[in-house]
């Protein structure tokens, strides 16, 4: 008697854990009290090649079983079809496919997805590549009709800013999300365009030119740029109008952190050279606060100060706008014969500008 109520007990436990797994699994769900496969209704009678389609949409896209209940009046085996298709057509790893998925689950049925892709790739000038990383940013830009919403939108931007189609492709590229932003409320765009040629006082092409470095600043509140020019005052003891033309010839600093960009690099440059000359560099050189520190000023100072080099204005803006090989160059020109960073320049003192080689535009 033990045995049989042992064995009894041994099978109820094995299907209330075999119960417990279905409940649980993404492809089953409790309806009346019964289990059903959590797919469509045409799914009810499901057929082999039916149930390896929700295998991939659940493991390879990671739908869920709510969103799959959701595309009830699709046909079940085109949302496969269609997932391979722009899986191939953009060039998706899995993940990538799968994140796309997830948050926009339409793409499985959008209709003239092929003629959208398509335009956006020859409008924007993109290769596949190029055009994966714009739909992969912005991939609510599929929703958009092409002719329109896309078409409209894009047009008024080069129109209204004065771009070439180079300009353009580069804010798209930058920030894909400003279409639909046009297509949602053209006219705070407007405004925001307004009061920044406004505040900067440049003209259209102008204020392309700098939306064409920083097109983020289209977002951003209009309190965050105020406190910036006064801090720049105060710090370099400029006018505003000194501050709005170093913003003119440098648009990066509309969108440079005081706290963790400018004043750091500001901190850097008056530590080597002085208040004075730092001040003056960064007036004439604005470009000089781009650049990186840990990347560029630290670790070429470090070059620079192992030779023995003079430090001043010259060479630092040669620091900052140096690629790797023109730097290089510039310490073997300093140290002909120079094997390492070390030995052979040290203590030696050398006039830099005498040495032009590579220095960037």
């Amino acid at each position: 008697m033990r045995r049989i109520l042992a064995a009894a007990f041994y099978v109820l436990a094995h299907l209330a854990l075999t119960a417990q797994c279905l409940i649980s699994s993404p492809l089953w769900r409790r309806d009346n009290g019964c289990l059903q496969l959590a797919a469509t209704h045409s799914l009810t009678y499901a057929t082999t090649e039916n149930k390896s389609t929700v295998v991939y949409l659940t493991d390879v896209l990671g739908l869920d079983s709510s969103t799959i209940r959701s595309l009830e009046d699709t046909t079940i085996g085109a949302l496969k079809q269609q997932a391979e298709w722009l899986q191939l057509r953009l060039g998706l790893v899995d993940s990538e496919l799968r994140m796309l998925v997830r948050e926009l689950p339409q793409l499985l049925y959008m209709p003239k997805l092929g003629e959208r892709l398509a335009f956006l790739q020859n409008r924007l000038r993109r290769d596949k590549p190029s055009l994966k990383k714009t739909v992969i940013r912005a991939p609510n830009i599929l929703l958009l009709d092409v002719n329109s919403d896309v078409a409209p939108a894009l047009d008024w931007l080069q129109q209204r800013l004065d771009l070439t189609d180079h300009q353009l492709n580069r804010i798209i590229k930058s920030m894909p999300t400003i279409v639909n932003l046009i297509c949602e409320n053209r006219d705070a765009i407007e405004t925001k365009m307004n009061w920044l040629q406004g505040t900067l006082g440049v003209d259209n092409k102008k204020l392309g030119f700098v939306l064409c470095h920083v097109p983020t600043f289209i977002t951003m509140s209009d309190e965050s740029l105020e406190p910036k020019i006064c801090w720049l005052k105060r710090r370099l003891s400029i006018s505003e109008d000194e501050v709005l033309t170093m913003m003119r010839e440098n648009p990066s600093l509309l969108a440079s952190s005081i706290e963790f960009n400018l004043q750091p690099k500001l901190n850097f440059l008056d530590s080597v050279l002085g208040k004075e000359e730092a001040g003056k560099l960064i007036r004439a050189n604005p470009v000089v606060l781009n650049c990186s520190m840990k990347r560029r000023y630290e670790p070429r100072l470090s070059d620079a100060r192992r030779l023995g080099l003079d430090i001043d204005a010259l060479l630092i803006r040669k620091m900052g706008m140096n690629n790797d090989k023109q730097w290089q160059t510039l310490l073997q020109k300093c140290a002909p014969g120079l094997e390492t960073r070390g030995e052979r320049g040290r203590n030696r003192s050398i006039d830099i500008n005498a040495v032009e080689g590579g220095e960037l535009a």
